[in-house]
């Protein structure tokens, strides 16, 4: 059995990031595995949110669902480590092509090695 999360920020925040992206809800249910309805009905409040369709739509929007419960502008900065957490935090930037991230991650790896040593 699913919980349901309570409705908190995550209505505007879902919103907010789906138009930030420049999405439709039909965009967004598409990338999240559900119906434009169930888009709709979430960010209506006319149904809640659970733990799965909270993590589906986050995972959609590239972001966490702890995220989605605080309103945009108040989302904490996350730590980065590791190289796998930097290549996908480059493979969020829009319009970044393979090569730009390669080139990108490049850079960053001799900023921090010369940071370190």
């Amino acid at each position: 059995m699913q919980k349901t999360i309570p409705g908190l920020a995550v209505r505007t925040s879902v919103k907010e990031r789906r138009v930030a992206r420049g999405w439709g809800q039909e965009e967004l249910a598409a990338k999240a595995g559900m119906s434009t309805t169930t888009i709709h009905n979430l960010e209506a409040e006319k149904n809640g949110f659970t733990d799965k369709s909270l993590s589906a739509i986050a995972e959609a929007l590239g972001c966490t669902p702890a995220e989605l419960l605080l309103p945009i502008d108040a989302t904490p900065p996350h730590v980065i480590r590791g190289d796998a957490q930097i290549l996908s935090m480059l493979a969020r930037i829009e319009g970044l092509t393979s090569k730009d991230i390669d080139v990108a991650f490049g850079v960053i790896q001799l900023a921090l090695a010369k940071r370190g040593g």
